[in-house]
């Protein structure tokens, strides 16, 4: 995969200067834009740009690209390969930096305005999306990941749902107190969720925080593959210990888990709210900032998310540099997040009065000041070595040091590959 990936992306970097077809013979511009939209956020993207071409004239073509994390990515390298790229696309925050190592996305500090527009989205959100100094996407919309849990569980299990677990070892202890077995010892209702899942991106995703608040890093300082570490061995050691010793945690997501009453304590972030209000209403959830190794340890999160970035092919970059200011403004940021269809990503916007009564929002808002860019080189491939030790740690009980030892090659290879 490593070898096609890379292939594709030479092949962008070659049609980099490839123009995109975006204007008429009367010289008027029409900016192509790629969404990462769905049914549910599309509309609401195509109103934010009815907006902006009423404000400035410029005209918008929506295309929505749809399917899973890796399928879109995949798809929109062989797209931009092609020569066919958009002014301005949505791209996995975690892609940027590769993306703009092969010079195929614009860096924005030169467009008058940047300074302005960059002082107002929180910090921790634009990190993934510098190389060497400049700045290659703004972020259209974050998200965090919590510990989401269900309150009316915590209280029938004797715990107080305003004090959610704070550390692992809390974390541990409520997961056996809210798992419920039958008279022959048949799981109910887990604990807890650990997430571990087919998916190696949100495998990883989850694995992150605790590897993270363990101390470790994906790649360190020395360029090295940093994995085969106590970080790394103490995470694997922790999914062990809730899912096979003390079987409070199912081996695979459970779907609907914690809407069910199947799960008690999963993550998730405030993506799952629109469907929890309408599908739920009755469902009393808690979001909680992620546990962390012991007290005082600040928490790392992963970032997810969507950065707006401009194609190096794009014939229009100054008009597709101004659609970025209008989404990115307060009214528009605002705006997606009170439709439910992506978490806001300016620092103001913690202290609107719309979370006054949408506080799990704000939670999530406000958790981002913990978020740690999921950025890696070869990250896809990087997702994938990796969960094949954590599976051969959980599912076949292998010594965690050893397969993550064998991860660490495989990582070390790509790496010195590149």
């Amino acid at each position: 995969m490593k070898k096609v990936l890379t292939a594709v992306l030479a092949t962008m970097m070659l049609l980099a200067m490839l123009p995109a077809l975006t204007v008429s013979a009367d010289g008027e511009v029409t900016l192509e834009y790629w969404i990462a939209g769905d049914p549910r956020r599309t509309p609401v993207y195509e109103a934010s740009v009815a907006r902006f071409t009423e404000a400035t004239g410029i005209k918008v073509n929506v295309t929505e690209q749809v399917g899973d994390n890796t399928q879109i990515q995949q798809k929109l390298f062989t797209m931009i390969a092609s020569g066919n790229a958009p002014d301005v696309l949505h791209v996995d925050t975690m892609y940027v930096r590769d993306m703009a190592v092969v010079g195929t996305i614009l860096p924005l500090n030169d467009f008058e305005g940047f300074d302005e527009l960059y002082a107002t989205v929180i910090e921790a959100e634009l990190r993934p999306l510098q190389l060497d100094g400049l700045t290659f996407g703004f972020p259209i919309r974050g998200n965090s990941i919590q510990l989401v849990y269900n309150k009316d569980m915590f209280r029938e299990a004797g715990l107080d749902p305003d004090n959610p677990p704070k550390t692992y070892e809390e974390l541990v202890e409520a997961a056996v107190a809210l798992t419920v077995r039958d008279d022959r010892g048949n799981v109910e209702v887990y604990g807890y969720e650990t997430g571990m899942t087919a998916d190696a991106h949100w495998s990883m995703h989850v694995f992150s925080p605790i590897f993270w608040s363990h101390g470790g890093e994906y790649v360190g300082e020395d360029g090295k593959s940093g994995f085969a570490t106590e970080a790394g061995v103490k995470t694997l050691e922790l999914w062990d210990l809730l899912i096979n010793e003390l079987g409070v945690s199912p081996t695979e997501r459970i779907t609907a888990g914690l809407e069910t009453g199947k799960v008690a304590m999963i993550h998730t972030g405030e993506w799952s709210l629109l469907g929890y209000q309408a599908d739920f209403p009755d469902l009393d959830v808690g979001f909680a900032t992620l546990p962390v190794v012991a007290e005082g340890v600040t928490p790392k999160i992963p970032l997810g998310g969507r950065a707006c970035v401009i194609p190096t092919m794009s014939k229009n970059p100054e008009e597709a540099w101004k659609l970025i200011q209008h989404v990115l403004s307060y009214e528009e940021q605002m705006g997606y997040t009170m439709a439910e269809v992506g978490l806001g990503t300016l620092s103001a916007m913690v202290d609107d009065p719309w979370f006054d009564t949408n506080e799990n929002y704000r939670k999530a808002l406000s958790d981002m000041e913990y978020a740690k860019a999921k950025a890696a080189p070869e990250i896809l491939q990087m997702n994938m070595i990796v969960f094949d030790a954590i599976q051969r740690v959980i599912l076949m009980g292998d010594d965690p040091m050893t397969a993550l030892l064998d991860a660490d090659a495989q990582y070390n290879a790509l790496l010195e590959s590149r």
